[in-house]
């Protein structure tokens, strides 16, 4: 198990990573909570966000162990930013000779900018729709900007 995730993508060992300290963190405040002897409805939360993250990290690591996951590489070609906060709203990569459109805030990617180098993870499964010559996903497992 160990082998199978040090021959993953960085980006996705950060993510596997990411999630299973979350589900650490759920650990430990439900130990704590335990431990103060607070009342049960309090464990419930907190037993459920562990029990979700570490569903979420199982997943994820099966996904990758079958090779469940597309890798795209392409350059950024232009970023949608909303009108108030500036955030990022949609990025469209340029990828051979088709433009993708990830319709999706995208966490995680700091100092993103035109012509920056980036790979895009996504799920096996996942819809591609044709809109106004580009191809439009909106979900992703991950980003990470290619230095």
């Amino acid at each position: 198990m160990i082998n199978n995730f040090k021959n993953f993508d960085s980006i996705l060992q950060k993510q596997l990573a990411t999630k299973l300290a979350l589900t650490v963190f759920g650990v430990i405040v439900d130990v704590l909570i335990v431990v103060c002897r607070c009342s049960w409805q309090l464990i419930v939360p907190g037993l459920t966000f562990t029990i979700v993250c570490l569903l979420s990290s199982l997943i994820l690591y099966r996904k990758c162990a079958k090779g469940d996951i597309v890798r795209l590489s392409g350059n950024c070609c232009s970023i949608e930013r909303t009108g108030l906060r500036r955030r990022i709203k949609a990025i469209y990569v340029q990828c051979e000779d088709k433009v993708l459109r990830i319709a999706a805030q995208v966490p995680g990617v700091r100092n993103l900018s035109v012509g920056d180098k980036l790979t895009i993870y996504l799920p096996l499964e996942e819809p591609v729709y044709d809109h106004d010559g580009c191809l439009v996903i909106f979900h992703f497992i991950a980003i990470g900007k290619e230095w």
